[in-house]
């Protein structure tokens, strides 16, 4: 049994390494500004709500931020297609960052309810791209051989450097509450994930992309809407991704906040908590392809 899986292991290893062999340099490109994106999210899974909650407002205001977020990237996912057939991949992605940063940045400098709200609306903008456009992008920038591990890697290095994230969240106030007060190190640990996030332009700055820019995009985009008949399906599809979003909905904006508050943990052993998470999740993106291939999708 031992054999056997040692075996399986390596398989898998070899397996990878030569799918990643075959990656193009856009693909290479959009997964380190995936990794630096990750890595500020999960400092800001970790610390946002305390954060909010240590400037001193309440815990319905977190849900009402992550609220607004949730809106504006289920509007900006709606109006994906025309938006990337009219701008591109690229210059969509870029916009997401800077999104992603100044929002953050904007939190971090002003802990109020109506600002908090808007920057989070600005926010989910910028999330609702990067939700919608990786997988269309990375599904025409691989071949067949690679697309499957390509999508693998995608989440693979979201859940890894969350994990080194949420880690991070943990320290950072540790690191600067010698100096600053507790809702001023939580401030600056959510302004460095702010300017992390806007760091990820970069190499998406350099990925190469040939605009076709076709006319009429968002009256195709209508069209196609209209004349759609597989509504069934996509709902079908769709109930057990609206379960999970309520479930995710329902805890993880909070699960930090209760963590801290109500179990008595520290921040370093909430980072701690997070990290750990994302790691296990990591591990099971790894196994993906191998346990499909022995099991079915």
């Amino acid at each position: 049994m031992l054999v056997r899986s040692k075996r399986a292991m390596r398989a898998m290893v070899s397996e990878y390494a030569d799918a990643i062999r075959a990656f193009s340099r856009s693909a290479r490109l959009f997964l380190a500004a995936l990794g630096i994106q990750s890595f500020g999210i999960g400092i800001l899974v970790t610390v946002f709500s305390i954060y909010v909650k240590t400037a001193g407002l309440s815990e319905a205001v977190v849900g009402d931020v992550e609220g607004s977020l949730a809106l504006a990237a289920a509007a900006v996912c709606l109006l994906a297609p025309p938006l990337i057939a009219v701008f591109g991949y690229r210059r969509l992605m870029v916009g997401a960052a800077v999104l992603y940063g100044v929002a953050r940045l904007g939190q971090a400098g002003a802990p109020e309810v109506g600002l908090l709200l808007a920057f989070g609306a600005m926010y989910g903008s910028g999330d609702g791209i990067m939700q919608a456009a990786p997988v269309s992008f990375l599904a025409e920038i691989s071949t067949p051989f690679e697309r499957s591990h390509l999508y693998t890697a995608d989440l693979f290095v979201r859940v890894a450097c969350s994990m080194v994230g949420g880690l991070a969240g943990g320290l950072l106030p540790y690191l600067f509450s010698g100096a600053l007060t507790d809702v001023d190190a939580y401030r600056a640990t959510v302004a460095i994930a702010g300017l992390l996030l806007m760091s990820s332009s970069v190499p998406l700055l350099m990925i190469r992309e040939k605009l076709a820019h076709p006319r009429h995009a968002f009256a195709r985009y209508l069209e196609t809407a209209r004349t759609f008949r597989s509504w069934g399906h996509v709902g079908r599809l769709l109930v057990p991704q609206v379960l999970i979003s309520l479930g995710a909905g329902l805890i993880i904006p909070f699960l930090s906040l209760y963590l801290k508050q109500q179990l008595g943990a520290t921040i370093g052993e909430v980072g701690f908590i997070q990290g750990m998470s994302a790691l296990a999740m990591g591990i099971a993106a790894l196994a993906a392809p191998m346990l499909g291939r022995r099991f079915g999708l």
